[in-house]
């Protein structure tokens, strides 16, 4: 997408309008990342139970200022599939919930608030940065030691697909 901000000023008892336009700057990603470790993980198809696949932070006590989530996942119908960050005290952020229509894939696909772009407008296959369909700073203020888990959902048949990783960005 294509963002425009309209300034108006007056200068010398004239008025004055400047317009720019472009992607807006994209916050960084947050600090310290973890990995999963226990992909791939297949999704089954509807009506399966959802799959996680999970990951743990370690150390002293963190508390959450802000979190970002980049994942891969191969599926053949991207509207098939919710997709949920659970964090380690079980407050649950959905990243993706049925986008993307029959397009595939969402690859290296980093969620974060403040994109300006948000998943619910993407296209698949979606690759780069997105605003989840929930705001991840649900979590702020948690401890980020602890598992974590990224649930998935199959809803509807036919189509099946894979997590095939998944990394946690934490400051």
């Amino acid at each position: 997408p294509v963002y425009i901000q309209v300034f108006n000023f007056t200068s010398a008892g004239a008025t004055y309008t400047l317009n720019l336009s472009g992607p807006p700057a994209l916050p960084p990603l947050p600090l310290n990342s973890v990995v999963s470790a226990d992909v791939p993980v297949p999704i089954p198809d509807f009506p399966a139970p959802a799959v996680t696949s999970s990951l743990t932070v370690s150390g002293g006590p963190v508390s959450l200022t802000r979190v970002a989530v980049e994942l891969n996942i191969t599926h053949t119908f991207d509207a098939d599939l919710t997709l949920t960050l659970i964090s380690p005290i079980g407050t649950r952020v959905v990243l993706s919930a049925r986008n993307g229509g029959g397009g595939d894939n969402y690859t290296n696909t980093v969620f974060m608030d403040g994109t300006g772009n948000h998943i619910h407008f993407g296209i698949a296959p979606f690759a780069g940065n997105f605003d989840p369909e929930e705001l991840l700073s649900g979590v702020a203020g948690e401890n980020a030691i602890g598992t974590w888990s990224l649930e998935v959902v199959d809803g509807a048949n036919v189509d099946t697909g894979t997590i095939d990783g998944w990394t946690l960005y934490f400051e």
